[in-house]
Formats: structure tokens, C-alpha cells, sequence
């Protein structure tokens, strides 16, 4: 497998893993529809868990997140931007 192919296949991986989440913290928390309350309740504790993970006293997706629009903004990128509005 080429260098390039796999870049691909890593990046589209993580594509769809930024989509997802970006997708399930909609769902907790912009209005609309409501899941069922079972899912509901999976969704409110993933989404949980994933913020309260902390590195140094802050919130370790977050930090990610913002040191990641950090350097796409150093670089002239709007990439994650681009991720996030894309359907997936």
C-alpha cells in the first residue's frame, strides 16, 4: 500500500470519527428531535465521559480541539471546519 493510500485511509478514519462525535454532541445539545430515552441516556454519558477526561486541570477534548483549530489557523487552514460541514 502507497504512503499516500494509507494517509487516505488514516485520514478519512479520523473524518468520520470527528463526524460522529460532532454528531453526538449535537444531539445532546442543539435542539430538535429527541432520541429515545434509552439512547438518550447512552449518548448523555458518552458525551460525559468524553468531556470530563482531563489533562493538567482541563478538559482533554477540548484542549485537543482548540490546539487543533490552533494549528490549522497557524498553517491557513479551515480543514476541521470544513470536516464538521461536510455530511457524513
Amino acid at each position: 500500500m502507497s504512503a499516500e493510500v494509507a494517509a487516505g485511509l488514516y485520514f478519512e478514519e479520523r473524518r468520520g470519527l470527528v463526524g460522529a462525535l460532532h454528531r453526538l454532541l449535537q444531539v445532546q445539545a442543539l435542539p430538535g428531535p429527541e432520541p429515545p430515552e434509552d439512547v438518550s441516556a447512552v449518548i448523555a454519558n458518552l458525551n460525559n465521559g468524553l468531556l470530563s477526561l482531563r489533562a493538567n486541570g482541563r478538559s482533554l477534548l477540548v484542549s485537543r480541539l482548540i490546539e487543533l483549530i490552533g494549528v490549522g489557523l497557524a498553517h491557513g487552514s479551515s480543514q476541521l471546519v470544513h470536516v464538521l460541514s461536510d455530511p457524513p
